[in-house]
């Protein structure tokens, strides 16, 4: 069946009709956003292919920058629900099933500066129940149970890259429509966290991050 999920995906992507448009933010900011539509019979005719009584695991994938502030510290998120996310895969699992959740989340931290003699202590962590805030300092990432440190940017053995995984324990599945949810904690809530302990070189591009998450997704009967 994992054949037939990817031939799915592949095929809606190939049809969708993709509207992009601007939104501005009351500070003025001007951003990109889009809507997409697939044609309805070539989703009734996929949907039948997955049973109710399965479950289906897929890849969601997202690579971004991490920039220090203007202070040189770097307090930041990387989301995990894809209604914060930029996963290219969700347009389509969206259409074609009824309900997601996380299972594992995987993060690459690669670093973008050479190693020098500027160096600064990293803690990353994932905060199940933090959809897209900051964290609030280095300690309170410090504080996270599955938190671990690095050293930026040489990273593990100079090698510049630091790798974490972390696997969600059993959580309530949510309607890919809201794919997260706080009380229960279901579906996608949550977000990778990281912080610096020492100053770096201000507004300069630190990290390129790739994470990896694993969602559960079903129809319902």
């Amino acid at each position: 069946m994992s054949f037939d999920l990817v031939s799915a995906v592949k095929a809606l992507r190939n049809n969708e009709t993709r509207t992009t448009f601007e939104v501005k933010s009351g500070l003025g900011k001007t951003t990109t956003d889009s809507s997409v539509v697939y044609p309805s019979e070539l989703l009734a005719a996929f949907r039948g292919m997955f049973g109710s009584s399965r479950t289906y695991d897929f890849q969601l994938h997202q690579v971004l920058t991490v920039s220090s502030s203007a202070g040189g510290g770097v307090l930041g998120f990387t989301a995990i629900s894809p209604s914060v996310a930029s996963y290219g895969e969700w347009s389509a699992l969206s259409a074609l099933f009824d309900e997601c959740k996380a299972s594992s989340t995987s993060i690459r931290w690669g670093s973008a500066i050479l190693p020098s003699s500027t160096a600064s202590p990293f803690h990353m962590a994932v905060d199940e129940q933090n959809l897209n805030t900051d964290p609030v300092s280095y300690l309170s990432v410090y504080r996270i149970a599955n938190s671990k440190n690095f050293t930026h940017p040489q990273c593990e053995g100079g090698s510049g890259m630091h790798k974490q995984t972390h696997r969600f324990a059993s959580r309530s599945w949510c309607a890919v429509s809201v794919p997260y949810s706080t009380s229960p904690i279901g579906g996608f809530i949550g977000c990778w966290v990281y912080a610096n302990g020492s100053l770096l070189p201000a507004s300069t591009a630190m990290a390129i991050v790739s994470s990896i998450t694993v969602g559960k997704f079903r129809c319902r009967a």
